[in-house]
């Protein structure tokens, strides 16, 4: 699961990268090659990067542990050795920032958070791949750009109509639910007789908020006939003081018109549709586990898949683990799909949040590099990554008949296709800091919504000063 224990060191270093940015750093340019790879997975028969070795950083999740399994393939396609470096989240970014900012030159393809992006090329840390794509010798004849989600990739590889890579790690937010207790007769009569209406995977958040509060028991309640024996709760939430508390709260405030800029690079945090979306958030917490102010996206899942939630909003990340018996007791009984709407905005959102496979500026093997970029997102190689669990980057493996019987796959590729990514600018990484204070505080009473609103606004024009509005990206 591609967020576990994640901290705010992430933040740290992305504020170091920011405040040691001097501009846009000119762009390494790919020296000239001999012929290679030909695309698709297969390799040329003289192999003219044989012997050379790339050295790669990527998280220790099962999405990178999928690809190391497939590395004995690259290099006997490809003749190209390669180095596989994983660490826990905090570490590689550590290193990353540690390798880019001093050039040291350690790594030839890095996996990175794509809110790094902007920052990462402003500062010349990576370089575009748009001209490795124009070389047919490198990209070959069989490598279809078009099947790549054009949504994901423009979110987690594009800055300023350039291409910086592929997303590594697919991450996105959609809602887990107890289809065992949305199906059950006694507990869809009751919850008309209560509600008015029938009782269904809601499609808005007021339904959301009346599913929580109706899920809601106490120990010795009845629950779809049994008796409880310790309280259930309607909703799972993330309310730490942690990315998670900001991820969670734009879901809100994003579908709600909301957020943190308008369409046209203004900020927009202390609005009405902002109050509207930290109200709701307070309301939802009364249906929430205790704790909930604590969770991170790790106690989200432990909630929900111990059988202590009715629903959660939680990353895709998490759905084969959720249907693993061995470590959810809401296997086989859960439910997917896209997030609630505001009714009145009817605005769908999910919020995105991959990782990408870059080259370093740095890289001392460039052109191998972008052999493995380009197999890596391959449709071979996708294709056996989804075998493994993982969830792929192109439509047509989506779409394969292989995988669409797995429960939570549809609806993966639904909120795929809404994906809303954050602000990739560099300086989002120090807003998020900002972010994380103001709504653990709001969450936790102890600042009201003005103050909270307040806040955003001096500390996100002192932050942003003289760059408004924003070039949004």
């Amino acid at each position: 699961m591609k967020h576990i224990g994640k901290a705010t060191v992430l933040l740290l270093a992305a504020l170091a990268i920011t405040a040691g940015m001097t501009g846009c750093a000119p762009q390494a340019t790919p020296t000239a090659a001999p012929p290679a790879d030909t695309g698709g997975g297969q390799a040329p028969a003289d192999k003219p990067y044989a012997g050379t070795t790339i050295y790669i950083l990527g998280e220790t999740v099962p999405p990178m542990d999928y690809v190391a399994e497939l590395l004995p393939l690259f290099t006997e396609q490809t003749g190209i050795k390669v180095e596989f470096e994983q660490a826990p989240y905090e570490q590689v970014v550590e290193k990353e920032t540690l390798d880019l900012s001093s050039k040291t030159g350690n790594y030839d393809v890095i996996s990175t958070p794509y809110e790094f992006l902007g920052s990462y090329v402003e500062n010349g840390y990576i370089q575009p791949i748009d001209p490795f794509l124009a070389r047919p010798e490198l990209v070959g004849t069989d490598f279809d750009q078009q099947d790549l989600i054009q949504g994901m990739w423009d979110s987690s590889g594009t800055w300023k109509g350039q291409h910086y890579g592929f997303t590594s790690n697919t991450s996105i937010h959609m809602l887990f639910y107890r289809k065992d207790l949305f199906e059950n007769p006694d507990e869809m009569a009751a919850f008309k007789a209560k509600y008015g209406y029938d009782l269904k995977v809601p499609a808005t958040w007021d339904e959301y908020l009346d599913v929580a509060q109706f899920f809601t028991r106490a120990a010795g309640d009845t629950m779809a006939g049994q008796v409880l024996e310790q309280p259930f709760y309607g909703v799972s939430i993330g309310g730490k003081r942690h990315p998670t508390i900001v991820l969670e709260w734009l879901n809100y405030a994003w579908s709600m018109g909301g957020g943190v800029f308008d369409d046209k690079g203004n900020l927009i945090v202390n609005s009405e549709a902002n109050t509207k979306a930290l109200d709701y958030f307070k309301e939802l917490a009364k249906y929430a586990p205790p704790g909930y102010d604590n969770y991170s996206w790790d106690e989200v899942f432990v909630a929900f898949t111990q059988g202590q939630a009715a629903m959660s909003i939680n990353w895709n990340d998490y759905t084969a683990a959720t249907e693993d018996p061995a470590q959810s007791k809401v296997a086989g009984i859960t439910g997917y799909a896209t997030l609630p709407v505001d009714p009145v905005i009817n605005k769908p959102v999910a919020h995105f949040g991959p990782w990408t496979w870059f080259i370093p500026s740095t890289a001392k093997n460039p052109e191998a590099a972008f052999l493995f970029l380009r197999w890596i997102a391959s449709k071979e190689i996708q294709t056996e990554i989804a075998k493994k669990g993982a969830f792929p980057i192109r439509t047509s493996v989506y779409k394969d008949p292989q995988f669409t019987d797995r429960p939570y796959w549809n609806a993966v590729m639904a909120v795929l296709e809404i994906s809303t990514p954050r602000p990739r600018i560099p300086e989002w990484p120090q807003m998020a800091d900002v972010m994380m204070l103001a709504l653990s505080n709001n969450l936790t009473g102890q600042w009201d919504d003005a103050q909270t609103l307040d806040y955003l606004n001096t500390e996100y024009n002192r932050i942003l000063e003289g760059k408004l509005p924003i070039s949004y990206q």
